[in-house]
């Protein structure tokens, strides 16, 4: 009996430990959104070293990322539309937060692709790798 206590015990205080507020959840998703949205702009500012010889493709970049931001928001729009946020509870910040940083990574993988050495033989790759043209 004694042994059966103690482990109930255990497992109460652990699950304690654990316990989140809706606060802590999104203060944590905003964390998690800020460190991805970080990283984003580092490999956005390493393109654009890599590649700064290529004008028309710095211009491009520029353009795709600049349209991507709208995207992004549109994106966390369609999903949750309407400007009644209310309708979504106090879990919102979270759940917006959350899915912005999937999106943001989505977009951080894309982008990688122009700092990686492209394979020889590799003809659609457009601008990849293209570092000097003009």
């Amino acid at each position: 009996m004694k042994k059966t206590l103690t482990i109930l015990f255990l497992c109460l205080c652990s699950s304690i430990s654990y316990a989140q507020s809706q606060w802590d959840m999104t203060m944590e998703s905003d964390r998690e959104f800020k460190k991805a949205d970080k990283e984003l702009n580092v490999v956005y500012q390493k393109i654009l070293t890599k590649y700064a010889k290529n004008t028309e493709f710095i211009k491009a970049l520029r353009e795709s990322e600049r349209l991507w931001v709208k995207f992004r928001l549109a994106e966390l729009n369609m999903r949750f539309p309407g400007t009644d946020k209310k309708y979504y509870g106090s879990v919102l910040p979270m759940c917006v937060n959350g899915l912005a940083e999937r999106i943001t990574k989505k977009r951080i993988a894309e982008l990688k692709q122009w700092l990686k050495p492209q394979k020889d033989g590799e003809v659609c790759t457009g601008s990849i790798g293209d570092t000097t043209a003009d």
